[in-house]
């Protein structure tokens, strides 16, 4: 559940929120305009949503047995330190582990730097990616998720 503590900063004619989300924290500057009863209306862009600026990348999992694409993805979740994409390498240890294998391995295809449309822009890329590889996709795997525009308020 979404816990928010508010702390006033006259000096700037804003609050300081203190947002809580499971196991972190973000701190953000509020207008006292969007203070109603000294709760702050919350409007967070949701990772998903196509408004989303963070960072994005686009990844490909490869059944390495068939040397065919059976997934393509996108993520804007973080790349490690090996250049793999932490989310496709998620999905590469379940499938391994559900079919006792190690035929699955991920590669990131494209990244996408944060700024103005960065989610639309990958989510454009994964589109045409799809229909490129379309023969090889396994339907199983592969699932595409419509996300329209999500703004969390509370």
């Amino acid at each position: 559940m979404l816990k928010q503590q508010l702390f006033e900063r006259s000096e700037f004619c804003c609050l300081i929120a203190i947002v809580k989300y499971n196991s972190h924290a973000e701190i953000s500057l509020v207008s006292i305009n969007d203070v109603k009863d000294g709760v702050k209306i919350a409007k967070r862009i949701h990772g998903n949503s196509k408004s989303s600026t963070k960072a994005q990348h686009a990844y490909d999992i490869i059944d390495t047995e068939s040397n065919t694409v059976v997934k393509t993805g996108v993520s804007g979740g973080r790349i490690r330190k090996d250049g793999k994409s932490s989310r496709a390498e998620q999905q590469v240890r379940k499938w391994n582990r559900e079919e006792n294998t190690t035929k699955y391995e991920s590669n990131i295809t494209n990244i996408e730097p944060d700024g103005e449309g960065a989610r639309e822009k990958i989510y454009n890329y994964e589109k045409q990616r799809a229909k490129q590889l379309k023969n090889q996709l396994d339907k199983h795997k592969h699932i595409r998720h419509e996300i329209e525009t999500c703004i969390y308020a509370n």
